[in-house]
């Protein structure tokens, strides 16, 4: 990219960090590689929901919005939910998706209250990395607040009972995904019933004390029979 345009971006990400993330995606291709990628999951899913009744697509780590405004343009039919930690980001997702039911609430393996970790005040995401687990290393969170969270298996559960017979799940929230899969586990074993039939998943083994303890969590979800992939 020329040195100008640079200087462009810089001075537009001061100004205002969304419309700088828009548009460097698009100067590098970046929005085109989104389509192209959620347009593949999203025919899978409609293969795989083919025959049901009520379905439901779960974003789990909206950040402003785009990826679910893309999935929402591509899966015709789904009614849609949003959970975002980000309590300002929240309201630019909000304006991307107006008809969404988004939730300034962190999903989690129990109810109660988090604190919020931002790690990064801005880049092509958002505050990428931004969490509810303490950052691992030399990284220092920024001073922050707290946000509700809210068990997961409770939530899938109550959507179950409200007569949805398939649920899709995306989730991208750095590192806290390992206690859900727990939970989920945990909640199958005793009722030998799934709580979601597709897991689009981003996993960060970087926060677990061993890497190869990955592939524990990638046989859980085997064993759930929740069919699942790890580009969201």
């Amino acid at each position: 990219m020329h040195i100008l345009d640079n200087k462009i971006l810089g001075l537009i990400k001061r100004v205002n960090p969304y419309w700088y993330t828009y548009l460097y995606r698009r100067i590098h291709g970046q929005e085109k590689q989104i389509h192209r990628l959620v347009q593949t999951n999203a025919a899978t899913i409609l293969e795989k929901s083919r025959g049901s009744k009520k379905c439901l697509f779960v974003d789990c780590g909206v950040n402003e919005g785009v990826v679910l405004a893309h999935y929402r343009k591509a899966l015709s039919g789904f009614d849609f939910i949003g959970f975002e930690i980000q309590k300002d980001v929240i309201e630019q997702a909000k304006k991307m998706n107006p008809t969404v039911e988004l939730r300034n609430v962190a999903v989690a393996a129990q109810d109660g209250e988090a604190e919020v970790f931002l790690v990064e005040k801005s880049r092509v995401n958002i505050r990428g990395g931004t969490s509810i687990l303490r950052p691992r290393g030399t990284m220092k969170p920024i001073p922050s607040y707290t946000v509700p969270t809210i068990r997961f298996v409770d939530f899938l559960t109550e959507k179950r009972n409200h007569g949805y017979d398939f649920i899709a799940v995306k989730m991208d929230i750095e590192g806290a995904e390992y206690p859900i899969i727990e939970d989920l586990h945990k909640s199958f074993l005793s009722t030998d019933k799934a709580l979601m039939e597709y897991f689009l998943i981003e996993f960060h083994p970087t926060s677990l004390e061993a890497g190869d303890e990955n592939e524990r969590y990638s046989r859980m979800l085997k064993e759930m029979s929740v069919d699942y992939t790890t580009w969201i």
